[in-house]
């Protein structure tokens, strides 16, 4: 706010908020508080997703093969229809079109089983019902790093009103289930590959809100 507010000449501001951040601002400080245009993002196609993908792998070299198994998944409703085509279209339903969720299931997806060469099976979600066995603690705490983007835990305790030994052990349990992780300055997030299940679960139990 400090930064926008600024008398300046020439200066472009863009700030990009994620849609429960944004939610929560305009809970706390009005639908105009301090922005002047703005604008919604809209998802990614699975073409899309899938041109940032493998614009990426070519870069690297490598070939590349996809496993039959993806086929299990019911993704594509064309007889004969590519496996590689099924596969892009079973990652953009799980990110919801996030470009940076799809390269994280893309990561957790390939293997390189010869020289030269990865395989590429199918990505390691993370299920809704994952979130559903976490308790309620740990769940206002994923609600709370939703709306602001990110926290140390000491701002997590400030914003919760929980106490600091039921936030550690929340935590440890969040990260152990790949559910969120710290960045280099200690600050908590929400893992791109959980965004999805996270968001799905906590608006289906109204701790969030769209």
């Amino acid at each position: 706010m400090e930064l926008i507010g600024l008398r300046t000449r020439n200066t472009f501001w863009c700030l990009a908020v994620a849609t429960h951040s944004w939610t929560y601002l305009q809970g706390v400080l009005g639908r105009d508080h301090f922005y002047g245009k703005t604008y919604k993002l809209r998802m990614w196609t699975d073409q899309e997703i899938q041109k940032l993908i493998l614009n990426r792998h070519e870069a690297t070299g490598y070939s590349r093969t996809f496993d039959e198994s993806v086929s299990a998944y019911g993704t594509g409703n064309v007889l004969g229809e590519k496996t590689e085509v099924q596969f892009f279209r079973l990652l953009w339903g799980q990110s919801r079109g996030n470009p940076r969720a799809a390269l994280m299931h893309w990561v957790s997806a390939i293997s390189e089983p010869s020289s030269g060469n990865i395989h590429v099976g199918v990505p390691q979600f993370i299920e809704s019902s994952i979130v559903g066995t976490m308790s309620t603690e740990a769940l206002i705490l994923l609600a709370s790093i939703a709306r602001h983007d990110s926290l140390t835990s000491h701002e997590l305790i400030r914003s919760t009103g929980l106490d600091l030994l039921i936030v550690r052990k929340c935590l440890k349990e969040a990260h152990e289930k790949e559910l969120i992780w710290s960045d280099t300055e200690s600050r908590i997030r929400i893992s791109s590959r959980a965004q999805g299940a996270i968001d799905y679960y906590l608006v289906g139990k109204n701790f969030l809100y769209e």
